[in-house]
């Protein structure tokens, strides 16, 4: 209706892809992976090997995270979110898609703050993602990395994951996992901002620098004129 394709929503696969995706797996792995190091260094949790789960059949399970990851990047990161962007200014595009997102993952038992501070902040991050690498892939890459990394360790419910969080009574706690885990989250959010902001700023100076040098050729196109 709108004679939209879906290359203008960067929904297409380019060369870039691959690429993007990869870059995303990175960023999540890398952002999982020191939540997971600072829980179990600061607090008294600990992990154990569930012996009744195999590798093969974790893989097996854990492919179903990309085709619903995929599901969620088209609807929050695809449409709407380039619409929103036409009409309004990027902040306020990824904190309404990021809002929508976190009240997506209602399952009837969450609180509004949980949400918020749990799917919200990653959306985000996905969002952010997707505002600077142009495309949908680098967020996707992120929310699969972030989704094998929680199952792997039992942080995802109705997976049994390769390793189990339990509670090592013998060792010191410096703080509560449920404070450090609000930390982390807000960290997350705060990287996300600045990242925003300073592609932000970056975009606006290269506008100005194309619309200088423009300006400079055509004054040098009339005076060769005259």
């Amino acid at each position: 209706y709108e004679n939209i394709k879906l290359s203008d929503m960067h929904l297409i696969p380019i060369s870039k892809t691959v690429w993007h995706l990869s870059i995303g797996l990175i960023i999540g792995a890398v952002i999982v992976g020191g939540m997971l190091c600072a829980l179990f260094s600061f607090t008294n949790l600990a992990i154990q090997r569930v012996e009744s789960q195999a590798l093969v059949p974790f893989i097996l399970a854990s492919l179903v995270f990309i085709p619903l990851a995929l599901m969620e990047e088209i609807l929050f990161r695809g449409y709407p979110f380039f619409r929103f962007s036409q009409l309004i200014n990027i902040r306020w595009t990824i904190l309404i898609t990021a809002t929508l997102f976190a009240l997506y993952h209602f399952d009837g038992s969450s609180s509004i703050g949980s949400l918020l501070i749990g799917p919200g902040i990653w959306g985000v991050a996905f969002g952010v993602a997707a505002y600077v690498s142009k495309s949908i892939a680098v967020p996707l890459g992120i929310h699969i990395s972030a989704n094998v990394l929680q199952a792997l360790f039992g942080l995802k419910d109705k997976y049994i994951p390769m390793w189990e969080v339990t509670n090592a009574n013998n060792l010191a706690t410096t703080i509560e996992p449920d404070q450090l885990g609000i930390i982390m989250q807000v960290l997350v959010l705060v990287f996300s901002i600045v990242v925003l902001e300073f592609s932000i700023r970056n975009k606006k100076s290269n506008g100005k620098r194309m619309a200088s040098l423009q300006t400079k050729l055509a004054t040098n196109t009339v005076l060769e004129n005259k």
